[in-house]
């Protein structure tokens, strides 16, 4: 035990930082090496005081200017330059001060070192250029530098690989745009015959394959799903195929109800902190418009012919109903309940069904009317609607009541009222019409209906607060926007079991999907 003790004292001594007095045993360059290793801006100064060599260089051959960039430790890297660093020095494996800003996404660096003379050519020992770390880290500033500096958009590094492939292949969508807009060549092959787009497509790149080849993508922009996050102002892009987040958009301050078109191309918002209609082309991957649209809105709906957009409108206790092809608001239909918050279209598109948070009815209105035609008691609190493909039966939950009433479309009539958990919100029907799923914001689970007994037949944990909903192209999988989770659950609508929990961001409130 005596000689453990000994051992453990002697390794401490071994690697502790020396202090002042043990300094001086060793050269100054070896305690400033030391120093920059430690980041300890006090001993660089005594070393440099004593005389040591800036370009001084450690057994890997980094001097200390290197050795700073790598850990971005500005404070040391600027010390070193002002005490007149070379800043051309490369380490044993090729790498130089200018690659590592590069890497690290320090575009002031990248600037000041091409000021001092830095060259962006020199490649290390992996051939791997300045311009190769930039694009594989999806750094678009420092890429945008390096091709002012005068590197060739299209220049052949080891592999026969160019930095467009460099960038898709590592799915980075902002290093792409800068690199297509600089006219980099997309026909280009490396050594495997490989061109950046079939790189992009066997990452599962979705958004990077977008921007290569718009006309090719519209197919795999027909797999993904769209979550609005309320709370970090975004919209996560998940591949319903592989069940993942390939993307981030901006959209909107705050964004809550989403739709997107049939064909995948166009994704609608509203907008609660703008009371907007934000129109987003996920071809071009920009917004195109923002409509007001009215004070908070909430969830918006296509119609059947993807024409309109009905959007509850919550503090102007109003529906509007917007021309998505000419992008104005055609009217507001004023609303009896308060604070409305779904406007769901009947599968032929004549009706649209209002729920409203402080009221124990939906109404319905007559689309060719532009009006309440009626309003039908359900229960407490009336939140998510859906209706059967045959437009015959449709299912509303009452969040305060606890229940799913069914209501005969026809007679317009509650035909039962089912139990479905506490808190009981979205509601989404399956393509085939033969079950109706319903989330319980209080259990934290999906209720599954039965639509031949309406009777619930599963129920399945998911996520904290799970909200509203959305199938995914296919109809085979059904992605839950779990708020508290900060995560979307997917489920299998055959089995109704849970497949996975995808993180995405901040408060999700809403999922959309092309159908």
């Amino acid at each position: 035990m005596k000689q453990l003790s000994l051992l453990l004292l002697c390794i401490s001594l071994v690697f502790a930082a020396p202090s002042p007095a043990a300094e001086s045993d060793l050269s100054a360059n070896a305690r400033l090496l030391l120093a920059a290793r430690n980041s300890d801006m006090a001993a660089v100064e005594r070393a440099l005081k004593d005389g040591a060599t800036p370009n001084t260089r450690n057994r890997f051959g980094e001097t200390p200017l290197l050795v700073a960039l790598k850990k971005k430790d500005v404070a040391l890297a600027r010390r070193m330059l002002d005490a007149g660093t070379d800043v051309s020095i490369a380490a044993v494996n090729g790498v130089t001060p200018l690659m590592a800003a590069a890497d690290g996404g320090l575009d002031e660096w990248v600037a000041t070192l091409l000021a001092k003379g830095a060259r962006p050519e020199p490649a290390d020992r992996l051939g791997k250029t300045a311009m190769v770390y930039a694009a594989g880290e999806g750094h678009a500033r420092v890429v945008r530098q390096l091709l002012d500096a005068g590197i060739d958009v299209n220049a052949v590094y080891r592999n026969d690989l160019t930095a467009l492939m460099w960038s898709a292949g590592s799915g980075q969508p902002a290093a792409v745009r800068v690199l297509l807009a600089a006219k980099a060549r997309t026909d280009l092959r490396d050594n495997r015959g490989k061109t950046a787009l079939d790189m992009a497509r066997e990452g599962g790149y979705t958004e990077v394959v977008a921007l290569l080849d718009p006309q090719a993508a519209v197919a795999d922009r027909r797999t993904l799903a769209y979550a609005s996050n309320e709370g970090s102002a975004s919209v996560s892009v998940i591949d319903t195929t592989k069940d993942r987040v390939v993307g981030t958009l901006h959209v909107g301050k705050k964004p809550r109800g989403i739709a997107v078109s049939a064909d995948g191309t166009r994704l609608y918002v509203s907008d609660q902190a703008a009371g907007a209609l934000v129109v987003h082309d996920l071809v071009k991957d920009e917004t195109v418009a923002s409509l007001p649209i009215g004070k908070s809105p909430e969830a918006i709906y296509l119609s059947p012919d993807g024409h309109w957009i009905a959007a509850a409108i919550e503090e102007g206790n109003s529906v509007a109903l917007v021309d998505v092809d000419r992008r104005e608001v055609a009217r507001h239909v004023a609303m009896k309940g308060e604070n409305p918050e779904h406007a769901v279209w009947s599968p032929d598109g004549r009706s649209i069904y209002v729920s409203a948070e402080n009221a124990d009815f939906v109404e319905v209105i007559d689309v060719a009317k532009g009006a309440v035609v009626a309003a039908i008691p359900v229960g407490e609190r009336p939140r998510g609607i859906g209706f059967t493909p045959d437009g015959r039966k449709a299912y509303v939950s009452a969040e305060n009541a606890g229940l799913v009433a069914v209501i005969d479309v026809a007679d317009r009539k509650v035909l039962k009222r089912i139990p479905a958990g506490e808190r009981s919100n979205g509601v989404q029907v399956s393509r085939d019409g033969r079950h109706v799923f319903v989330t319980s914001g209080g259990k934290g689970t999906v209720q599954v209906i039965d639509t031949t007994s309406d009777t619930i037949v599963a129920e399945t944990p998911v996520g904290k607060r799970p909200w509203n909903m959305a199938l995914s192209p296919d109809g085979r999988k059904l992605y839950v926007a779990c708020g508290r989770s900060n995560a979307v659950s997917v489920l299998d609508t055959t089995t109704f079991a849970k497949v996975t929990d995808i993180e995405v961001g901040t408060l999700p409130w809403g999922v959309a999907a092309p159908r």
